[in-house]
């Protein structure tokens, strides 16, 4: 495949406005994209510059098709995430998201996740996929599973790999595609986030 995989190591602000529109069509019911571009922009840039986080793209004629976003652990996510703690709650004023309030409570709290079975531990320490997604014209052709092996294979040497989905097509694709298993689940708003584990090999 001619594509060209990179781990995005500096605030640029054409890789960034890139990623943010995928985002927003991709990945529209994400509790960053519902903050909006401008927080969508802040959270990249603080992956970016994280020693917790790397962010990842998948470039195909000069043009950016794919992203992921990856924690090295599952437990540091929300670590980061209290460092846009004002911005987030600023955001929610203004964008007048206060429902989104409730998953945060929620989140922080560490009350959201509920297991099938006991490997909490398991998923503390799994790197986490946070964020991914495919350009809609570049789906179907393997490219998601072409790109997450690969970095998982390059970048990551966890026992375990963690990711959240809340809709069915994604679930499909991790558990057919990706050999991830449902796990338990994340409670939200509104929908609740399918909760997968794999063990990276």
């Amino acid at each position: 495949m001619n594509y060209n995989l990179n781990e995005i190591v500096t605030v640029d602000d054409s890789d960034i406005s890139e990623i943010t529109e995928i985002i927003l069509v991709s990945n529209e019911t994400t509790l960053i994209a519902k903050l909006g571009k401008n927080f969508v922009k802040s959270f990249l840039a603080l992956c970016i510059n994280s020693q917790n986080a790397k962010l990842f793209t998948l470039r195909f004629n000069d043009t950016t098709i794919a992203y992921a976003i990856f924690f090295k652990k599952e437990k540091l996510i929300v670590k980061e995430l209290l460092k846009l703690k004002y911005k987030i709650l600023f955001t929610i004023i203004l964008r007048l998201k206060f429902n989104l309030i409730y998953s945060l409570i929620l989140i922080y709290f560490s009350k959201d996740l509920k297991l099938i079975s006991n490997n909490k531990c398991d998923i503390e320490n799994s790197a986490n996929l946070t964020y991914l997604a495919v350009k809609k014209s570049h789906r179907k052709k393997g490219i998601g599973r072409f790109f997450i092996e690969n970095i998982l294979k390059k970048h990551f040497k966890n026992e375990f790999v963690s990711v959240e989905t809340d809709n069915k097509q994604t679930l499909n694709f991790y558990t057919k595609y990706l050999n991830f298993e449902i796990v338990g689940s994340r409670k939200r708003y509104k929908n609740d986030l399918y909760l997968l584990l794999k063990k990276n090999k």
